[in-house]
C-alpha cells in the first residue's frame, strides 16, 4: 500500500485524512438530499478507517525497521522542511485517528439534524490531519503550521452552533488564549533560529545538547512550556477548555479532551525532553510544580460542579496534571507511564463525553440535577458511561487503573523524598477524584427518575456502537495492558535515547 504514488508511508495518514476532508466538503456542497448527512458521515468514517490502517501499518513497519523514518521535501536538512516519526509520533497519531473515527461514526446520528455538516466533517478531518502533522513534524516550521491548523479547526468547531451566544463567546476566548500561546511559541522558535541557524528539530536538539547552558536556553525552555501549555490546558492556561466543552458538540468535546490537549502536551514534551536534557536543565521541578497546582485546582473545582460537561472538563485538567507529573519524573519509566495515560485517558474521556452527549441529546440539559435516574431508562448508555467514569476513577480491572498505578509506582521508584511526595499527591488526588465520578454514577443510576426523564428511551445503535467499542477497549487494556503499554514504552525509550532521533534527522 505504501508504494502508491511513490510517496513514503508516513505521508499517508496526513494526506488521506486531508483528501477526505476536501472530498466530504465538496460532496456536501453539491449533493442535496434526505440522506446527505448520513452520506457525509459515512465518507468521513471510511477516510478515517484508512487513516487508522496506515498508522497501524507505520507502527508495524517501524517495529520491523522497514519504515522510511525520514521524508524530506525540497531542500535537505538543516534548512528544508521534513517529517520524522518515532513511536511517540505514531502513538499520538493512533489516538487521534482512532478516536476521530469513533467520533465520526457517533456524529452520523448525533448531528443528523444540524446544518452545514459538510463544514463539520471537513473541519473534523482537518483537525485530525493537523494533530497527526504536529506529531510527524521534523522541523519547527512544519510543527507550527500544523499546530496553527489544529487551532483554527478546533476554534471553528467550538463555535459550530454559531446561532447561539455561548459557543461564540467560548470560541473567542479560546481563540484569544490560543493566539497568545502561539505568539509565545513563535517567539521561542525565533530565538532558537537565532541561536542555531536552523529549525530542524534534530539539528536544534544536537546544538542544545552539545552546547553549555546559557541564559537564552532557559528563556526558550520556559517559553515553550508556557506556549504549548495553553493547548495542553495546564493551570493557569486552562480556562478556555472549561468554556469550550459545554459549548461544542459532544463529539468535539471528546476530541478536545481526547486529542487536542494531547497535541499540546506532545509538542511541549517533544521539545522540552529532546532539546533540554533534564540532568542539565532541571526542568523536572518546574513541571512538578505546574502538575501539583493543576491537579489540586482541577479536583477542588470539579467536586462542586453541577454542569456535567464542565465537571468532565475539570476532570480532563486533573488528568493532564497527572500526566505532567509523570513527565516531571524525568525517567524512562515515568515517561512511559505518562504516555500510557495519554492513550488511556483519550479513550476513557472520549467515551465519557460521548455518553454525556447522548444524555444531552435525549433530554436537552447538562444539569446533573435534571438527569436523575436516567440510566434506568437508558441502561446500555448508563453502563457504558459507568465504565468510562470507573476507568477515569482508576477502578481495576479497567485501563485507567493500570496507567494511574504506573504513574504512582514510577514516582515511588525514584526512592527519595521528592518521588514519595509526588506519589502521595497523585494517590491522594486520584482517590479524591473518585468522589465526583461516584456522584455522577449515583445521580444517573441510584436517584429516583424525575418527570423530565419519564419518556426517555435508549439511544440509536449508531451512537451506541462506537461507545461500546471504546468501553470494550477500556476493559481489554485493563486486563491486557501490554496492548498499549508496549507502544508507550517504545515511545518513552525514543524520548530518553534522543540520539537515535537526532541521528535519523541529520
Amino acid at each position: 500500500m505504501a508504494a502508491i504514488f511513490n510517496l513514503p508511508l508516513i505521508t499517508y495518514p496526513i494526506l488521506v485524512t486531508a483528501c477526505f476532508g476536501i472530498l466530504v466538503f465538496l460532496v456536501g456542497h453539491f449533493v442535496r438530499g434526505k440522506y446527505t448527512s448520513k452520506l457525509l458521515g459515512l465518507i468521513s468514517s471510511v477516510g478515517l478507517l484508512f487513516t487508522v490502517y496506515f498508522v497501524i501499518e507505520a507502527i508495524l513497519s517501524l517495529r520491523n525497521g522497514t519504515l522510511t523514518v525520514l521524508y524530506y521535501y525540497g531542500t535537505p536538512p538543516p534548512i528544508g522542511s521534513c517529517l520524522e516519526v518515532d513511536f511517540l509520533s505514531l502513538a499520538v497519531a493512533l489516538l487521534a485517528s482512532f478516536l476521530g473515527l469513533m467520533v465520526t461514526i457517533y456524529s452520523i446520528k448525533y448531528m443528523e439534524h444540524d446544518n452545514n455538516l459538510n463544514a463539520y466533517y471537513s473541519l473534523l478531518l482537518f483537525l485530525i490531519a493537523a494533530v497527526i502533522g504536529v506529531a510527524f513534524a521534523g522541523d519547527l516550521l512544519t510543527l507550527f503550521v500544523f499546530y496553527e491548523l489544529m487551532g483554527v479547526t478546533s476554534y471553528s468547531l467550538v463555535a459550530f452552533y454559531k446561532e447561539k451566544a455561548e459557543p461564540i463567546e467560548a470560541a473567542i476566548k479560546y481563540l484569544i488564549m490560543g493566539a497568545i500561546g502561539s505568539a509565545v511559541i513563535l517567539y521561542a522558535f525565533s530565538l532558537i533560529y537565532g541561536l542555531t541557524g536552523t529549525l530542524n528539530i534534530a539539528y536544534v536538539a544536537n546544538y542544545f545538547r552539545s552546547a553549555a547552558p546559557q541564559p537564552f536556553s532557559y528563556v526558550i525552555l520556559i517559553l515553550l512550556i508556557g506556549g504549548f501549555g495553553v493547548k495542553a490546558a495546564i493551570v493557569p492556561m486552562h480556562s478556555w477548555l472549561i468554556d469550550a466543552h459545554p459549548s461544542a458538540p459532544s463529539g468535539i468535546s471528546a476530541m478536545l479532551s481526547g486529542v487536542v490537549i494531547k497535541g499540546g502536551l506532545y509538542a511541549m514534551i517533544r521539545t522540552t525532553v529532546l532539546f533540554f536534557p533534564v540532568s542539565t536543565y532541571m526542568w523536572n521541578y518546574l513541571l512538578a510544580t505546574i502538575a501539583i497546582v493543576t491537579i489540586f485546582l482541577a479536583n477542588i473545582i470539579a467536586i462542586v460542579q453541577k454542569d456535567l460537561k464542565r465537571l468532565l472538563a475539570y476532570s480532563s485538567i486533573f488528568n493532564i496534571g497527572l500526566i505532567v507529573l509523570a513527565f516531571s519524573l524525568g525517567t524512562e519509566f515515568g515517561l512511559a507511564a505518562g504516555i500510557f495515560h495519554i492513550l488511556n485517558h483519550g479513550i476513557m474521556k472520549g467515551l465519557a463525553f460521548m455518553c454525556a452527549g447522548v444524555i444531552l441529546h435525549t433530554i436537552g440539559t447538562r444539569n446533573l440535577d435534571e438527569m436523575k435516574g436516567i440510566a434506568r431508562k437508558m441502561p446500555v448508555t448508563g453502563v457504558l458511561f459507568a465504565i468510562a467514569l470507573l476507568g477515569l476513577a482508576g477502578v481495576p480491572p479497567l485501563s485507567g487503573f493500570m496507567s494511574k498505578f504506573l504513574i504512582i509506582f514510577s514516582a515511588v521508584q525514584l526512592s527519595n523524598t521528592y518521588g514519595y511526595l509526588l506519589a502521595a499527591i497523585a494517590l491522594i488526588n486520584s482517590i479524591f477524584a473518585t468522589l465526583y465520578y461516584a456522584k455522577v454514577i449515583k445521580v444517573i443510576w441510584m436517584d429516583e427518575p424525575g418527570e423530565n426523564v419519564a419518556n426517555v428511551h435508549e439511544a440509536s445503535w449508531v451512537m451506541v456502537l462506537p461507545l461500546a467499542l471504546l468501553a470494550l477497549l477500556i476493559v481489554i487494556v485493563g486486563i491486557w495492558p501490554q496492548l498499549l503499554y508496549d507502544l508507550a514504552y517504545h515511545a518513552a525509550e525514543n524520548l530518553i535515547n534522543a540520539q537515535s532521533y537526532i541521528n535519523n534527522g541529520m
